[in-house]
């Protein structure tokens, strides 16, 4: 198992060195012993981190992985809430079972689930959702104060924060297919499937999920939607 919180503070030790860190350095830093920061350099190489070690000198972060660990989604956030609660999953059966879960058990509102693959991907109406590796598969908890009807303004804020997200990122500017999806060049590039659960006039909690088609290629659809789906690396050739 991985000691999130050692984790978080050495990848952040490691991005703040200008240069090679000293295993006793680190160790002061972070108020470990230096075997310690030793196991915890070869758990996060096994995570994927490229560190490089050299004697007498110290650790070298020169690569971080493509995944999004709950320490890497927090690396520069700036909100108060949303993300600083966050769970990762190399597979999960949902996302949307998992937040509801942790929200049954008064998880705070912001926490988010997100998972390389998902074995049973919810969608609206109890259609089946293909959720292949190479994309981004989350779900988000909210608690607003307010009517169960609020959940229709939550499925499109969410639409719209993930257009201006991925606007930013790329350029693209796909369009929103309420209320569910957003689309380019006709395609479905993102699902939102927005859930809750209430007690008479008052929303308890909603749950709003989200998976965009990243680095998805044309093969990982199977055929019967490769005509109608579509994926980032699709639509920008890299």
């Amino acid at each position: 198992m991985v000691d999130v919180t050692l984790t978080e503070r050495l990848v952040r030790e490691l991005k703040a060195a200008s240069g090679p860190a000293s295993g006793g350095d680190i160790a002061r830093a972070l108020g470990v012993s230096r075997t310690a920061v030793w196991k915890q350099v070869r758990s996060l190489r096994r995570l994927g981190y490229e560190i490089e070690a050299t004697p007498r000198v110290g650790y070298r972060l020169a690569g971080v992985p493509d995944v999004p660990y709950p320490w890497e989604l927090r690396d520069g956030l700036e909100t108060k809430r949303f993300g600083r609660s966050a769970y990762h999953f190399d597979t999960v059966g949902s996302t949307q079972h998992e937040v509801r879960r942790l929200a049954d058990a008064d998880a705070p509102e912001g926490t988010v689930v997100v998972a390389e693959e998902q074995r049973a991907p919810k969608a609206r109406m109890g259609r089946s959702y293909v959720t292949p590796r190479g994309g981004l598969w989350f779900s988000l908890l909210f608690r607003p104060a307010r009517s169960p009807e609020a959940v229709i303004a939550l499925s499109l804020l969410a639409a719209v924060a993930v257009h201006q997200g991925i606007e930013e990122v790329t350029g693209l500017r796909p369009t929103v297919r309420w209320p569910n999806d957003l689309l380019h060049d006709g395609r479905k590039l993102v699902g939102i499937l927005v859930e809750m659960d209430s007690e008479q006039d008052l929303l308890r909690y909603a749950v709003v999920g989200v998976g965009v088609n990243v680095n998805v290629s044309e093969r990982d659809f199977p055929e019967e939607l490769r005509p109608i789906a579509t994926s980032l690396r699709e639509a920008l050739g890299r």
